[in-house]
């Protein structure tokens, strides 16, 4: 082999060797330029990760601050007793302050779903309450979501579940609810009433049973009173802005406590409980 060719062999096998190098560098300098990477929402993110969430990220302002990440999936997400598709998630996420050795933190408490995106104004307002009325929760009887069920599954659907009531407007077991027929005429206050009442079957257990009706287990009915007379109080006090209140304006929200919980506190008060 002459010098000339073996000078020539070694030449295109060094270039060779240094190509995979050259791609490498290339490609970490367009990396390096690029958009910063995003990620799926987690169970916990610190202020440092909101920004490469991948969705549309809303905060929630005021007293008891928090934010919503909305994601699409055109290929639907399927619940597990009904087998419906939802094609849009809420995840609602409670601020928690920051502890000793650490930053605040966001945790999530509920995945509301949608069925399509016409639906996404109510996930956003049933997303927003339920963060409101696990913050009352926290913030009267000091208690978290328990650990092994911290994120609460909330489906709305545009029709009633299989074997259901015409009438049934949602129902709760274990950490799943579900909200049906979100394009029935509710007024405000109702659709209040009804998150609250199914959020309370969830947060306030054990309840008291053993009735015979309307329900065998009353705590969704002390939920609905309870957590809607905290929210109240909190508005009246100016610890909640009327634009924070999800569906209805303050004066809703006294009208129904006045004509629904305050008659029955006062009959009770007055009368005893029969038990």
């Amino acid at each position: 082999m002459t010098q000339a060719r073996s000078l020539t062999i070694r030449t295109w096998m060094a270039a060779a060797m240094a190509l995979p190098v050259a791609v490498a560098l290339v490609c970490a300098a367009l990396a390096a330029h690029a958009a910063p990477s995003t990620a799926l929402p987690g169970d916990e993110v610190t202020e440092a990760q909101v920004s490469r969430i991948a969705g549309e990220v809303a905060r929630v302002p005021g007293a008891f601050p928090g934010m919503l990440v909305t994601t699409r999936d055109r290929s639907g997400i399927s619940d597990g007793r009904y087998s419906q598709p939802y094609r849009l998630t809420v995840s609602a996420y409670g601020l928690l302050p920051a502890s000793a050795d650490g930053e605040p933190r966001y945790v999530r408490r509920f995945l509301v779903y949608g069925p399509d995106t016409d639906a996404l104004p109510t996930v956003m307002r049933v997303s927003r309450l339920l963060l409101l009325l696990w913050s009352e929760r926290r913030a009267h009887l000091g208690v978290d979501h328990p650990p092994d069920t911290p994120t609460l599954q909330v489906w709305l659907t545009r029709q009633v579940g299989r074997g259901l009531s015409a009438d049934t407007a949602g129902e709760q077991f274990k950490n799943q609810i579900y909200l049906y027929d979100l394009a029935a005429d509710r007024k405000p206050a109702e659709w209040a009433r009804e998150v609250a009442h199914e959020y309370g079957h969830f947060a306030l257990v054990p309840g008291i049973s053993g009735y015979e009706a309307p329900e065998n287990d009353s705590s969704g009915y002390v939920g609905e009173q309870l957590f809607l007379t905290w929210i109240e109080q909190d508005a009246l006090a100016g610890r909640i802005h009327s634009d924070e209140l999800p569906f209805v304006t303050l004066e809703d929200l006294t009208g129904y406590l006045n004509s629904h919980a305050r008659p029955l506190a006062d009959r009770v008060e007055s009368e005893g409980a029969d038990l």
